[in-house]
């Protein structure tokens, strides 16, 4: 664990791997998309576990990325990034959190704008856990007033990611800024 903290991203692809091989990553999702279709219980005894290990990575913000694409995603979506999640393939996580730091939907102000087909994504998240080491990233954001998601992938032009200071030095922060972003 020390050396895993020690890097910038608290991750290691070779425990990665292994988790993925024993199916973890697909533990909650549905087996059409390679997953076991378990429920929160089966999901709580894993988590406990790794806490009990003091296990670094981004398995739990992948499953809580994925679970939010599991119930809010279309079938397309579902089949493009909860298949290679299940299969350890990517990596997610959800940004949410602002500069009010409220857990409160009504707290999400970041804008999303059409332009030309796509969304225009502007502003900035903060507190957003593994995104140094994420595929891509489930972004809430405020499209004509309503709340919406937004899937945009690591190396998405405009998609600035730097670490943030935290508590927990076995879980990186990250805060993440988008400039005229157009994703799905």
């Amino acid at each position: 664990v020390r050396k895993i903290i020690e890097k910038d991203n608290a991750f290691d692809a070779a425990l990665w791997k292994k988790m993925a091989e024993q199916g973890w990553m697909g533990m909650i999702f549905p087996e059409e998309y390679g997953g076991f279709a378990m429920g929160a219980v089966e999901m709580a005894v894993a988590l406990e576990e790794m806490g009990r290990a003091l296990l670094p990575g981004p398995f739990l913000s992948t499953l809580t990325a994925g679970a939010v694409i599991n119930e809010a995603g279309d079938d397309a979506q579902k089949k493009r990034y909860l298949a290679p999640i299940c299969a350890g393939n990517a990596k997610s996580t959800l940004a949410l959190l602002e500069d009010n730091a409220s857990w409160s939907p009504s707290a999400i102000s970041m804008r999303a704008v059409t332009k030309a087909g796509q969304y225009a994504l502007n502003g900035r998240k903060l507190f957003v856990s593994d995104a140094g080491v994420a595929d891509f990233l489930v972004v809430a954001a405020r499209l004509d007033g309503e709340l919406a998601l937004f899937v945009v992938p690591k190396d998405a032009h405009g998609l600035n990611i730097s670490a943030m200071s935290g508590m927990d030095i076995t879980r990186k922060l990250y805060e993440v800024t988008f400039e005229n972003r157009s994703e799905e």
